[in-house]
């Protein structure tokens, strides 16, 4: 008899006559929790798990589409401040000029337009000697490197000029010219 324990006592009856249903009842709450675990928590958990991945995603490429947008506008800025091809002569009167207002005395320059492999723009060269006192020489490649924010100093190179409070300057200064489309030009001419 497997129950034998039961007709022990009356009272062992009694009480496992009202815990048989409860504990019916609690391994049923059991298997319901297990089957909801099962059933709704894991899919859930994983929906959420997806969801998240996928939020971080959408949130990276947003932050990318953002960061091009922004250089984007940059490079925009920065191709209308860059002058037009047909303008680089001008720039070098520009130069001569500004030149002039500091006592510096340059004799001749050269110039010299180079495409570049991406054909976007061209790379404007321009070469010169400039002679004069030191203190005018430093201003005037000052005001040349902050006058025209797109122009850079490639080379530069010191002398001591034949007379005696100047110095000679050998500089080479490039920018790069907006070129219209289908031009294609590749000379050199001294000024």
């Amino acid at each position: 008899m497997p129950f034998a324990f039961l007709n022990r006592s009356k009272t062992t009856f009694q009480v496992s006559r009202h815990l048989i249903p409860l504990t019916l009842m609690a391994g049923l709450s059991c298997l319901i929790a297990l089957g909801m675990y099962i059933f709704v928590y894991v899919p859930a958990h994983t929906q959420l798990e997806d969801a998240s991945v996928f939020y971080s995603a959408t949130v990276h490429n947003r932050q990318q589409l953002e960061a091009a947008q922004n250089t984007q506008e940059i490079l925009g800025e920065i191709w209308s401040g860059l002058p037009v091809q047909k303008d680089f002569t001008r720039l070098s009167v520009s130069i001569a000029s500004l030149a002039k207002t500091h006592h510096v005395r340059i004799p001749g320059m050269g110039y010299d337009l180079q495409e570049l492999r991406h054909q976007l723009a061209t790379k404007g060269i321009l070469s010169f000697e400039a002679s004069g006192r030191y203190k005018s020489i430093r201003k005037f490649i000052f005001e040349l490197e902050s006058k025209w924010p797109y122009v850079f100093i490639e080379k530069l190179s010191v002398e001591r000029a034949k007379k005696s409070h100047e110095v000679g300057f050998k500089i080479k200064v490039a920018t790069f010219l907006r070129q219209p489309s289908g031009h294609s030009t590749q000379t050199r001419q001294v000024l």
